[in-house]
C-alpha cells in the first residue's frame, strides 16, 4: 500500500504544499512573504544528496521572498550532492525565472520522480 500524500494547506493564504510518496513536492497557490516560512519548512524536509523535483504548475504567484527560499534550498541540496529542480513551471513562475535569469539554474527539465 502506497502512503498517502502529506499535505499542508493554508486557505487564508491560498497555498497548498503536498509531499508526494516519491519524495517530490507539489506547490499550488500564491507564494509570497507570508507563505515563505511554510515553503521553507517543506523544502527543509527534503533529504540532502538526492534529486528533488518541485512541481510548480499550480503556482499562480511567486515573489522574491519565495524565490529566495527556493534558492537557499537549491544551494543546500547542491552542497550535499543533491539537486533541486522546478517541474512544469506555470506562466508566472516562468516569467519570474526569466526576469531573474534563474531559468537555467532551477530548470524546466526536471525529472518527474525523485531518484533514490
Amino acid at each position: 500500500m502506497e502512503p498517502r500524500d502529506a499535505m499542508t494547506t493554508d486557505t487564508a493564504r491560498r497555498v497548498s504544499i503536498v509531499h508526494r510518496p516519491d519524495g517530490s513536492i507539489v506547490l499550488a497557490g500564491e507564494f509570497d512573504s507570508y507563505a515563505a516560512d511554510g515553503l521553507d519548512a517543506a523544502l527543509g524536509r527534503l533529504p540532502p544528496e538526492r534529486a528533488a523535483a518541485v512541481d510548480v504548475a499550480g503556482v499562480t504567484f511567486l515573489d522574491s521572498s519565495a524565490l529566495r527560499v527556493l534558492l537557499l534550498h537549491y544551494d543546500r541540496l547542491r552542497s550535499s550532492g543533491g539537486e533541486l529542480k522546478l517541474v512544469e513551471p506555470s506562466l508566472p513562475v516562468r516569467r519570474l525565472l526569466e526576469v531573474s535569469r534563474l531559468e537555467e539554474l532551477l530548470g524546466r527539465q526536471a525529472p518527474r520522480r525523485v531518484e533514490g
